[in-house]
């Protein structure tokens, strides 16, 4: 072989080994990310042994709190959290840079607010696992691409409105691949839009604030940011109290109709310390305004989110808007929904180029594997945590590489793909157990019968489509 040909067929091996790394990493981002607009239930769930409560006495918390610093100074960070009861999440807790605690009403310390199982997949939707500094990076110009993706096909499609409702998912592999990609591709665009543009931002904004401000604020990136999110306030004062409770009791007067989300304090510890409170506006995308207090509980300003600029309040409104959470649970049920249609396109899509291909060789093997071991490892690494309180990254990656080296063994895309979901159910089932086992007396938590009902349903209905695909198949003549 010549040089140039070995060249050029090099260079096809690596694009393609480099196309399905990157539909690769986009299923998994969009099948975290599915499950990650449940977020706070899974938090819950997670953690059903914590008291849960509504109405608070804000001097309690504040008591609470300021006996943490005195009693705990060596925990002390420079940012201290504390997290106000809600809606979605009835609990208050203490927090630092590092470790949290809930707080029972009575102002007393409950359990710690370790969640790793949500936390692993969370941090795999917003940073693949990778450190986070390059990761949110690298998942934001996977948003970028997905933008391309989309509006590429979208064009590319000149049929789209005569072939709508064509949707032939009991035909044959490529067939069916193909009707269930461009269906679902079609009708979830605005939705899919929205999610690449947001998810994009994320990482993405700080280059182009570094770029920006280079060529338009001479370099200074902290001036830029001030204009955006508002600067801090200059303080000198003796170290103290930090008044929480005065500071929630002026929130109705300051921003009425609002609901706290919680507190933050700056520079903790220190004689620069101040407070910020959170707090959230009903029938609104941004995520908080947000007002600045002194130690002392004196209202110093407000970020002025709510009422300031415009781009203020899209920048603030990224948060929402991305994962769902505004609207109320039918908002995110259909969040979840167009979530997973995107994960399913991101599969489809390499389905339907696996199918397309005149050969086979181990990329048809590996894809089964790494599509059922995603999900698989998820469920493995919470049988870990919650049957032996152990959980790391590695265990969810272990079960992937472990289920495409099945498939390389075995060499039979059917066998792989069938035994891998048989696997995950199982798996799930012992999710399952391993929850019972570890909620027991605290199970009746909603959070906890919310989420074990929506896994118990997601198994009925995997087997009910099984089913019934199977015998639709067996009764016809499919190419």
């Amino acid at each position: 072989m010549s040089v140039a040909k070995r060249f050029f067929s090099q260079s096809l091996n690596a694009h393609k080994w480099l196309g399905l790394l990157v539909g690769a990493l986009m299923y998994l981002i969009c099948l975290s990310g599915t499950l990650a607009v449940y977020f706070e239930e899974l938090e819950r769930w997670e953690q059903p042994h914590a008291e849960e409560y509504l109405d608070y006495d804000p001097r309690v918390l504040d008591e609470a709190f300021n006996r943490f610093l005195i009693e705990q100074n060596e925990l002390v960070t420079p940012h201290m959290y504390l997290t106000l009861p809600t809606d979605v999440v009835p609990r208050a807790g203490i927090s630092t840079e590092q470790q949290g605690w809930y707080l029972n009403k009575d102002g007393s310390t409950g359990s710690s607010t370790a969640h790793p199982f949500t936390d692993l997949i969370t941090d795999l939707h917003i940073y693949l696992h990778l450190p986070e500094a390059w990761g949110v990076i690298v998942v934001s110009a996977l948003g970028a691409m997905l933008l391309g993706l989309i509006i590429s096909g979208l064009c590319s499609h000149r049929t789209i409105v005569k072939d709508a409702f064509k949707f032939r998912i009991f035909g044959s592999k490529q067939l069916e691949q193909t009707d269930l990609h461009n269906r679902l591709s079609v009708w979830g665009a605005p939705f899919h839009i929205m999610i690449a543009i947001t998810g994009a931002y994320f990482g993405l904004a700080m280059i182009v604030l570094v770029a920006y401000s280079q060529l338009f604020n001479d370099g200074d990136v902290n001036d830029l940011t001030k204009q955006v999110f508002g600067s801090e306030p200059e303080l000198n004062l003796p170290v103290n109290g930090i008044a929480i409770g005065s500071m929630l009791e002026q929130m109705p007067e300051l921003a009425p109709g609002t609901k706290p989300l919680f507190v933050i304090v700056h520079d903790a510890g220190t004689p620069k310390q101040f407070a910020e409170v959170f707090t959230q506006y009903p029938n609104r995308l941004i995520y908080s305004d947000n007002f600045v207090f002194s130690p002392s509980g004196e209202f110093l300003s407000s970020r002025n989110f709510s009422e300031g600029d415009f781009s203020k309040q899209v920048v603030y409104s990224m948060y929402r808007l991305h994962f769902g959470h505004f609207g109320g649970w039918g908002v995110k049920v259909l969040y979840a929904l167009l979530g997973l249609a995107l994960t399913v396109i991101s599969v489809s899509g390499i389905n339907i180029w696996l199918a397309k291909r005149k050969h086979v060789d181990s990329l048809n093997f590996i894809w089964p594997g790494f599509v059922w071991g995603a999900p698989m490892g998820i469920a493995v690494a919470g049988i870990s945590r919650f049957a032996f309180g152990y959980i790391e990254n590695w265990i969810f990656w272990a079960t992937i590489v472990a289920c495409c080296s099945y498939g390389l063994v075995v060499k039979n895309e059917s066998k792989v793909s069938m035994t891998l979901k048989a696997a995950l159910f199982i798996s799930i089932l012992g999710l399952l157990a391993a929850y019972f086992s570890y909620a027991q007396e605290s199970f009746n938590n909603a959070s906890s019968l919310n989420v074990t009902y929506v896994l118990v349903t997601s198994l009925v209905a995997a087997i009910a489509f099984k089913v019934a695909k199977g015998r639709l198949n067996s009764n016809s003549i499919v190419s």
